[in-house]
């Protein structure tokens, strides 16, 4: 009796990781065979999501700025400009989303913000990240200190843009 119960044991087993792969398996109350489908494959598995996104989201969660890493990712699949810069940029500048031009202008990248000149407003923050990379894309943009150069006059500008840059990476 104990050897028919551990063949039973068994027969269950296999039975068991049979039909997680599909096949035919023996019923053992009326030995008739049941045919198994196999296991179904995922047709649309889920989009790995972007660790990019990811960190920028988790990064941005808390200040005015949770609402910009899907758009600093377009903006650099757009115009090819890093993100990783963009959103540096946009931190040192905007004091993360926290300046008055940021707040009221929707300006994250102190655009136009000089003596004598009023700065640039924009529709949606997206609007502002848009042109800002597109601008960074038509002049010199090889390193942090390349477009320091031509946006800022402060020539510890590049420095402090690198120290947020380091925050994102």
């Amino acid at each position: 009796m104990p050897f028919i119960k551990n063949l039973l044991v068994i027969n269950l087993l296999v039975c068991i990781i049979w039909c997680s792969q599909g096949g035919t398996v023996l019923n053992m109350e009326d030995n008739t065979m049941l045919e198994l489908p196999q296991e179904k494959q995922e047709q649309n598995p889920e989009p790995t999501p972007n660790p990019q996104l990811k960190k920028f989201n988790l990064l941005f969660a808390d200040s005015e700025l949770k609402n910009i890493a899907s758009h600093l990712l377009e903006a650099e699949e757009q115009y090819d400009v890093d993100c990783k810069i963009l959103a540096g940029i946009i931190i040192h500048e905007s004091g993360w989303g926290t300046s008055r031009l940021a707040k009221e202008k929707n300006n994250l990248a102190g655009l136009g913000a000089y003596p004598g000149n009023p700065p640039l407003q924009f529709q949606s923050q997206r609007d502002c990240i848009m042109y800002l990379a597109k601008l960074i894309s038509t002049k010199e943009h090889s390193s942090v200190e390349a477009i320091g150069q031509w946006y800022a006059k402060d020539p510890a500008w590049a420095s402090k843009v690198k120290s947020c840059v380091r925050m994102v990476e």
